[in-house]
């Protein structure tokens, strides 16, 4: 079962997206948070009850990082990280979102000068998002981007390791370890290995950020694939194709691709 992340259709209604997605015979969605900006109870209950009547089951929460500090040691950029975790953590909860996609970040400036402290912050407030997460049964995965901190080779199963949390697992978009790898997403993988959470399916050319339909770019996709199920993962796929500018027919010719492999 491949479910669709919503943020393709980022310049749809959610009604819209739903409805997009039933067509498409999608059954399963990794919800935006973008898509319901005005976080209402009434529109949980709308959203839940439309998503419910076109056979559609939301399954997880791509979330929205204002406020989202963790390098800082400052009291108010803290409070604000607090904030951001148990509003993104109660979002999920009011859906059911059994999991919530988030991404590491990158230090502004003056933190990269202290790297190791940095590093150590980082951790600290994972921890902390993987504790609350944990007592609502949600489980943390993060994305690794290119350029992002913890997005390397070396340091992406650490922050994993160090962690040490079952509610705190890695997200690896094929995408983004094309590009962190310098077109060897399998090593990646294989370095992750169990710790892998959640898997964004999509192509792309080595350029940083641009997602293509699958088939359509120079990653080997199938691959991938059979690394990921060699490892015995069991966790949801998604198909993430963020900014393509053909989101119907990009949707629609991954389907088409992975039906045939």
């Amino acid at each position: 079962m491949v479910a669709v992340q919503s943020i393709i259709f980022n310049a749809y209604p959610i009604e819209l997206t739903i409805r997009t997605l039933h067509g498409l015979g999608i059954t399963e969605l990794e919800l935006w948070e973008g898509h319901l900006p005005r976080k209402i109870p009434m529109y949980y209950d709308l959203m839940k009850k439309m998503a419910h009547e076109n056979s559609i089951d939301i399954i997880g929460l791509v979330w929205d990082n204002k406020g989202f500090n963790p390098y800082s040691a400052k009291s108010e950029d803290q409070s604000s990280t607090l904030d951001c975790m148990k509003r993104n953590i109660e979002f999920c909860r009011e859906i059911e979102a059994k999991f919530l996609t988030i991404a590491e970040g990158k230090p502004e400036p003056q933190f990269m000068q202290k790297p190791e402290e940095s590093w150590n912050n980082l951790i600290d407030a994972l921890k902390q998002f993987s504790d609350l997460a944990g007592e609502n049964g949600i489980t943390i995965v993060n994305e690794y981007h290119p350029g992002m901190f913890a997005s390397t080779v070396d340091k992406a199963p650490k922050l994993v390791d160090e962690i040490s949390s079952k509610w705190f697992k890695a997200c690896i978009d094929l995408c983004h370890i094309d590009v962190i790898t310098n077109g060897k997403a399998e090593d990646l993988i294989r370095v992750l290995d169990k710790r892998i959470g959640h898997v964004h399916l999509g192509d792309g050319n080595g350029t940083p950020i641009m997602h293509l339909p699958l088939g359509y770019g120079r990653i080997n996709v199938k691959a991938c694939i059979d690394e990921i199920k060699a490892i015995g993962y069991k966790g949801f796929w998604s198909l993430c194709l963020y900014g393509c500018p053909f989101p119907e027919y990009a949707v629609r010719k991954s389907l088409q691709w992975l039906h045939k492999i």
